[in-house]
This record gives structure tokens, C-alpha cells and sequence, in this order.
């Protein structure tokens, strides 16, 4: 045989990648497919039988690339869809388990510990046992919830609705929906023939985001007005905004823009407390360039207070606007105004620097 050139292997390389059964035939041989078919006609007596363990292993050890894939699935898909019925119907959506446990077992034991070949205690339905613990015998777990048969055994439509009805239960329960939107960002990086996630189902999931975004703006409002509470106004707000991230663009513009009518509310007045309320809106609006100009007007303020001979009030409105320079040059002046205002030497109520 001739050396293999460049040209050849790369060749070579694009009938491999565009020819994927033609390659899984390469790697099995008669006995690898007969094997494969035989576990599958095993999981259809199996099934018709009852036997829903057996069938399900069954299934599972033909679901290779030296069978036949699809039907495999299909049953494993059945079997799935029935447990996970008959576990909602119980009340077991959300368990966190697995579909399988493992108890012990004399025989698998013995499989594990065996040499012979063919092995004596070779377990009837492959997978039956396992080598865990030195040989353990599967079963089905009895408390498995829906959630899990639909996840363990392909039926992922099935465990997005799940997903989708708990969220629609309690729309304002920010937690669940973050771990529907993780769930539902995961799908989109699942590769699996005949599945992808429902489009109506992510529209339902903006839905609930921009709804709850919109309650709390309202919510905002008629609080906002009825109190000027700065402190729970940026609550709401950073409530909103947690849901406006899930929503559409629009939706984080409005709570957006809420910040920014506060802010500019906050600054018709020139107060301390009018400064700090504006700052704290910007702030949360992400507008650096506005927080910069509301510190620059605070060193103005600032300086027209030490003209009228205030150095107390001057020294507050520089540390508002963190100005390191003025702060130094004005506590002197403002510890030595309060002094002869209250006729004593002790320090009381001035501001630390920054």
C-alpha cells in the first residue's frame, strides 16, 4: 500500500464526516447488530409483559451505534412517558432522583468476581447489575418524579412543559423562574434528532418576565408618590430590573428611564439629601457620565458654601462628590467653625474622609 498523501487523507476525512452510518457499520460486526436487534425484540415481550425494568434495560443496551438507535428510543421514550404519568398523577413532579436505584445482590457479586468466560452469573437482562460496591443489582426507584422520567428517558417536550406549568403556578417566584430560564438555555445546546424547544414556550417565559417588570414599576409609582422613599423606590427598582433582564430590551428600558425620571426629580433641589438621592439613581441606571456631573455640581455647591463662610456644609458636599482636595482644605476650616460654635474642643458630627 502506497503512502498516504495529504490530499488523500483529507478525503478520506470528509467521507467519514458526511457519512455517519456508513462509518457506525465499519465499527460493529454480525454479532454487534444481531445482539442489538435481539435486546430490542426482548424490550417489546418485556414491555407487553409488564416487565418495566427489563424492558427499559433492554432498550437502553440497544440504544448503541451498532443498532438499531431510533426504535431503541422510541421504547425508552414510551416506557418514560408512562412512568412520568403515573408519577405526576401521584405527585411527584420535582423529586431530584434518579430513575434507578441499586440494591445488594449474591449474584451480582458473584458477576463481578467471576473470570470465566462466558461469566455463570452473567445477569439475564444487561445492566441488570452493576460493579458499584463490588456488584449491586438495579431497580427502579419508587419516588423518582416526573421531571426525572422525562429527562432520563429522551421525553424532553414533555419535561419543558413540567417546567413551563411550574413557572405559570407562581409567576412571581423569581427563583423557579431563573432555573426555568437555565433550563431552557441548556436546551438550546442539546443536539438530539426531532427535538428542539417549543418557540411558545420561551414566549410564554418573556411574558412573565416583562409582566412582573411592569408590576413593580407600578407598584414604584404609587409608593414613590405617595412617600418620596428613595430607599424603597431603588428596591423596586432593582426588583424590576430582575425580571426586565429576562424580558424584552424595551422592558429594561423603562426601569431605566424610571431611574433617570428620579434622578432628575431628585436634582431640583440642591439639599445634601436631594445629591445623594440622584446619585444613587444614576448610579443604578449605569450613567456614569450623569453621576460626574452631580459631583461637579456638589463641588460647586460646595464652594458657594465656603464663600458664605460655611465650611461645615462645604465639607459635606465634597465628600458627596469625593473630592480629596477640597476635603482636605475644608476640614481644618469646618473643625475649627464647629469648635467656636459649640464652645469646646471635641470633634462632633463631621464626616471621616473617604
Amino acid at each position: 500500500m502506497g503512502t498516504l498523501t495529504r490530499k488523500t487523507v483529507f478525503a478520506l476525512l470528509i467521507v467519514l464526516s458526511t457519512s455517519g452510518l456508513a462509518f457506525g457499520d465499519a465499527l460493529c460486526n454480525y454479532d454487534d447488530t444481531s445482539q442489538s436487534e435481539g435486546n430490542i425484540k426482548k424490550g417489546r415481550v418485556a414491555e407487553k409483559e409488564g416487565k418495566t425494568l427489563d424492558a427499559l434495560l433492554f432498550f437502553r443496551a440497544a440504544d448503541t451505534i451498532c443498532g438499531n438507535r431510533k426504535e431503541a428510543r422510541e421504547g425508552i421514550r414510551r416506557i418514560g412517558s408512562k412512568m412520568g404519568r403515573e408519577a405526576a398523577a401521584k405527585g411527584r413532579i420535582f423529586t431530584g432522583k434518579s430513575i434507578f436505584s441499586t440494591v445488594p445482590d449474591v449474584d451480582c457479586r458473584r458477576w463481578v468476581r467471576a473470570y470465566d468466560v462466558p461469566n455463570p452469573y452473567e445477569p439475564r437482562v444487561p445492566g441488570l447489575c452493576i460493579r458499584q460496591s463490588g456488584g449491586v443489582r438495579v431497580q427502579l426507584e419508587p419516588s423518582a418524579g416526573a421531571y426525572d422520567w422525562y429527562e432520563a428517558t429522551y421525553n424532553y417536550r414533555e419535561s419543558d412543559l413540567l417546567i413551563l406549568k411550574g413557572v405559570l403556578s407562581n409567576t412571581g417566584d423569581i427563583a423557579a423562574y431563573e432555573a426555568a430560564q437555565k433550563h431552557f438555555q441548556a436546551r438550546l445546546k442539546l443536539q438530539d434528532n426531532g427535538y428542539s424547544p417549543d418557540p411558545q414556550h420561551l414566549l410564554e417565559l418573556l411574558k412573565v418576565a416583562s409582566s412582573n417588570a411592569a408590576s413593580f414599576l407600578a407598584k414604584e409609582e404609587k409608593e414613590f408618590q405617595s412617600s418620596k422613599d428613595t430607599e424603597r423606590s431603588l428596591i423596586r427598582l432593582e426588583n424590576a430590573m430582575k425580571w426586565a433582564v429576562y424580558g424584552a430590551e424595551s422592558d429594561r428600558g423603562k426601569v431605566v428611564n424610571r431611574a433617570l425620571d428620579r434622578a432628575e426629580e431628585a436634582l431640583k433641589g440642591n439639599g445634601i439629601s436631594n445629591l445623594y438621592d440622584a446619585l444613587e439613581y444614576y448610579s443604578f441606571a449605569g450613567e456614569a457620565d450623569k453621576v460626574q456631573d452631580v459631583a461637579e455640581r456638589a463641588d460647586e455647591l460646595g464652594l458657594a458654601a465656603l464663600n458664605d463662610n460655611d465650611p461645615v456644609t462645604a465639607l459635606k458636599y465634597f465628600m458627596l462628590s469625593g473630592n480629596r482636595e477640597l476635603i482636605e482644605k475644608t476640614r481644618p476650616l469646618a473643625e475649627k467653625a464647629q469648635k467656636a460654635a459649640t464652645g469646646t474642643k471635641k470633634k462632633k458630627g463631621l464626616p471621616s474622609p473617604m
